[in-house]
């Protein structure tokens, strides 16, 4: 299915199209194919969003999903996968210390264990075996 037309409908809401196809264009792309994968599964003048940045992880755009999950922060400040993911991007591209130190601050994630995990990431708690 080709949600490109969707994009268009004046009053439409992207954000469920968008996210199905940015799981289409992972799908069926290759890494070494992958140029902005935001421009083909996210409308213009909407936030980023969590599947553009995973996006572009995986096809090696550190840079580009940063920018990506800095954009969600506009909109959810609460989410932990956000910030990891960011986390994992600028590990990538700066280290871990320097991604460490800039991680996203979190308010609340309500969902269990997700502050537990935000802790790991941001070196606040030690892994216990």
């Amino acid at each position: 299915m080709d949600l490109t037309k969707l994009f268009h409908l004046k009053g439409a809401r992207y954000s469920r199209p968008a996210r199905q196809r940015g799981v289409q264009t992972r799908i069926s792309s290759n890494r070494s194919t992958i140029s902005t994968p935001t421009s083909n599964c996210v409308p213009r003048n909407t936030p980023a969003t969590g599947g553009a940045g995973i996006t572009c992880y995986y096809a090696g755009k550190f840079d580009e999903g940063k920018k990506q999950f800095e954009g969600y922060e506009q909109v959810d400040t609460n989410d932990v996968e956000n910030a990891v993911w960011r986390y994992l991007c600028m590990a990538k591209s700066v280290g871990v210390e320097k991604a460490r130190a800039q991680i996203l601050k979190i308010g609340r994630d309500k969902r269990k264990p997700m502050m537990e995990v935000y802790a790991l990431f941001a070196a606040r708690r030690l892994l216990t075996t």
